[in-house]
């Protein structure tokens, strides 16, 4: 699971991202798909995520969006490393938005998941992350992020989200908001859709409960950073088809276990992504 007005990667890859124009929106459901498919070729240890995201306004009250999300990873470790073969996740992200005044807005969210092997789920497995924003625009060409995003993991239980986000020109955008920093430039720019590549970073990883090869339940944590380069088609109409592709560095990577059994670092890899949204 990213940030395109500060939401999606703030939470991961089953967070909401904000829809356009959804002040004016009609209080009904309305579908949104994001899929992704990610790869780290590494030497000693390589990783295939697919990941599904679909979100949708609250019938309620427009001001309400529920995301739903399925996370799927493939572990390719050496023989005798005692990981899974296979790690699951599925989340639901409720997250309420509004505005303060015509300056500030805010995002509350809550984010309960299971994950784990599904070899043996009980209370470990499930996660209940979340997020509190505030949005201030400061000009037509600077705005300001502040806020916390809980990730109720072992190793980061808590990060924050602070920086900014600055437009100099139609075709230029700092997002210089931690855990997820990037800078995009526009290439074109067409009746139905612009087309943006874009340099940056981000934190990799997460927290899952599984069953050791002895089958005792321990929880296993992959962490790692990332630089990326990506390409972007963003379809300008609401349910337009966009899609990315990513390449990127991954470094730091560090697989834990709350047991401190068996835990090892990993080399250096290279990243693969791909994505669609509609």
């Amino acid at each position: 699971m990213r940030v395109l007005l500060l939401a999606a990667v703030l939470a991961g890859p089953a967070a909401a991202e904000p829809l356009p124009g959804w002040e004016q929106m009609p209080p009904v459901v309305l579908g949104r798909l994001d899929t992704s498919a990610t790869t780290i070729f590494g030497d000693d240890f390589g990783v295939t995520e697919l990941a599904v995201t679909t979100g949708f306004l609250a019938p309620v009250d427009p001001r309400f969006i529920v995301s739903t999300g399925l996370d799927v990873r493939f572990l390719d470790a050496p023989a005798g490393v005692d990981v899974p073969e296979t790690l699951y996740g599925v989340t639901l992200d409720l997250m309420f938005r509004d505005q303060w005044n015509d300056d500030w807005s805010y995002q509350l969210a809550i984010t309960p998941g299971i994950f784990s092997d599904f070899e043996d789920v009980d209370v470990d497995a499930l996660r209940v992350t979340g997020r509190a924003l505030a949005i201030g625009q400061v000009n037509e060409w600077l705005s300001l992020v502040l806020g916390v995003v809980y990730l109720d993991r072992d190793d980061v239980p808590v990060l924050p989200a602070v920086g900014l986000t600055y437009t100099p020109t139609p075709h230029d955008v700092f997002e210089l908001v931690f855990p997820r920093p990037r800078y995009k430039h526009r290439y074109y720019c067409g009746s139905g859709h612009d087309v943006w590549g874009y340099v940056g970073g981000e934190f990799g990883g997460g927290q899952w409960q599984v069953e050791r090869a002895d089958g005792s339940s321990d929880e296993l944590v992959l962490r790692d950073f990332r630089l990326l380069l990506g390409l972007e088609r963003a379809a300008k109409a609401r349910g337009g088809m966009s899609w990315r592709v990513e390449a990127g560095y991954v470094f730091g990577r560090e697989t834990e276990f709350d047991s401190e059994v068996g835990e090892f670092s990993s080399g250096d890899a290279f990243l693969l992504r791909a994505g669609l949204r509609r």
